[in-house]
């Protein structure tokens, strides 16, 4: 291969890499983290953060914590939380959690908890290239001893895919 096929070939990938990054920078969403600390007291601490790396502002829709069983299916225990809502109509994806807004916390069963987060959509109209937390204290008296459970993070933006993150917690006492 001569030279200027090696300049013909380095220009179109050059052209490529361009045209990729522009289109993550419009398509990327953003990253979530969740982290929980058993406390004293019969306490849970949760903190949750959403980074966008991308400098496209990013608008969030909803923003909601699932507290279940480990080992139960988010979906059920959504569906569970409702079973005696007449007005209610049950989920069949995780879509369905993460579209549905709630103005305060609902206690179910067995540790199943759903706790909206209106800090990240009502105080912040859209999120620039930043990361934000916010942390919530959750009471165990309702969760089952030497029982493991999930805290999911949902978070939606309307015209987007849903995201979610998961940490789990184990009650000993």
């Amino acid at each position: 291969m001569d030279i200027e096929s090696l300049k013909i070939v380095g220009g179109i990938l050059g052209v490529v890499a361009f045209f990729w990054k522009v289109s993550d920078t419009l398509v990327s969403y953003v990253n979530l983290n969740v982290e929980v600390k058993t406390e004293p007291n019969e306490f849970l601490t949760v903190k949750v953060s959403i980074e966008n790396k991308s400098p496209t502002r990013k608008v969030l829709t909803n923003a909601i914590l699932l507290i279940s069983p480990e080992e139960e299916n988010p979906i059920l225990t959504f569906n569970n939380l409702f079973k005696n809502e007449s007005n209610f109509s049950k989920i069949s994806s995780t879509r369905g959690i993460a579209v549905n807004k709630f103005e305060n916390s609902i206690v179910g069963e067995n540790g199943r908890i759903i706790i909206p987060l209106p800090f990240f959509y009502n105080e912040h109209e859209s999120i620039g290239d930043e990361k934000i937390s916010y942390r919530t204290y959750i009471n165990l008296k309702d969760v089952e001893i030497l029982k493991s459970y999930s805290v999911r993070f949902y978070v939606w933006g309307a015209g987007r895919l849903h995201r979610s993150s998961q940490d789990s917690f184990f009650k000993t006492e």
